[in-house]
């Protein structure tokens, strides 16, 4: 199915050429896509999406920016369109630790035999 949506997709995708990863990727669809002959689901020509990320602290990539603009319509009834943009910033790294003991059971105070 993924190959199918592809397929009505066009775009342009930015390459970062020292780490060869994806830094900016456009797409947008060029027909309706129709899942099951529109029956389920039928997403509009026109939607469109953008996704950034960054080498952060020269280490790891991260997004920095996704931006999504879709009309789709559910069951040929129900019909929604969503513009959202979501920016990413402020990453901080953090440092965990975790302490594991295996020991034996503590005794109760007072065994359930020897109650008085």
């Amino acid at each position: 199915m993924v190959e199918k949506i592809v397929q009505q997709l066009a775009g342009v995708v930015w390459i970062d050429e020292k780490q060869h990863e994806v830094a900016r990727l456009e797409a947008y669809f060029v027909k309706d896509f129709r899942l099951a002959g529109g029956l389920l689901a039928n997403l509009a020509k026109g939607n469109s999406f953008i996704f950034e990320q960054a080498f952060i602290n020269n280490k790891v990539w991260l997004p920095t920016y996704e931006e999504a603009h879709v009309g789709v319509r559910v069951l040929l009834l129900k019909g929604f369109k969503v513009n959202e943009v979501t920016r990413y910033s402020d990453y901080q790294r953090f440092n965990v630790e975790t302490l594991s003991t295996i020991a034996k059971p503590r005794q109760p105070a007072n065994p359930p035999d020897k109650q008085p």
